[in-house]
C-alpha cells in the first residue's frame, strides 16, 4: 500500500466514522467539515508528480491483467523517481517538527 492509498483510505474511513457518529449522535455538521478538511489535507501532502502517476496507474489497472498491472506499477515507481520530488518530500518528513 502506498502513501496515496493510505491517505485516501484513511481519510475515507475517518469521514465515514464521522458521518456515522453524526447520524447516531446528531453530532454537529462542523465535525463532518473537519473530517473533510483533514481528508483534503492528507491528499494535498502527496507530491503532485506522484499523485498524477498514481491516478494514471489506477486508471490503467482497471483494464489490465494482474501481470500487466505489476509491470505498469514498476514503471510508475521508476517514473516517480525521475524527479527530485521523492527526495524533497522524504527530507521534509524526516526534518518535520515532532510534537
Amino acid at each position: 500500500m502506498n502513501v496515496c492509498d493510505r491517505a485516501i483510505g484513511g481519510a475515507l474511513r475517518l469521514a465515514q466514522r464521522v458521518a456515522e457518529r453524526r447520524h447516531a449522535e446528531h453530532a454537529p455538521a462542523a465535525d463532518l467539515d473537519a473530517a473533510v478538511e483533514k481528508m483534503i489535507g492528507s491528499i494535498l501532502l502527496g507530491g503532485p508528480h506522484a499523485m498524477r502517476l498514481q491516478k494514471a496507474l489506477v486508471r490503467d489497472w482497471q483494464r489490465m491483467s494482474v501481470a500487466d498491472s505489476v509491470r505498469q506499477g514498476i514503471r510508475a515507481c521508476v517514473a516517480a523517481r525521475s524527479t527530485d520530488e521523492p527526495k524533497r518530500m522524504m527530507e521534509a518528513f524526516i526534518n518535520r517538527k515532532r510534537k
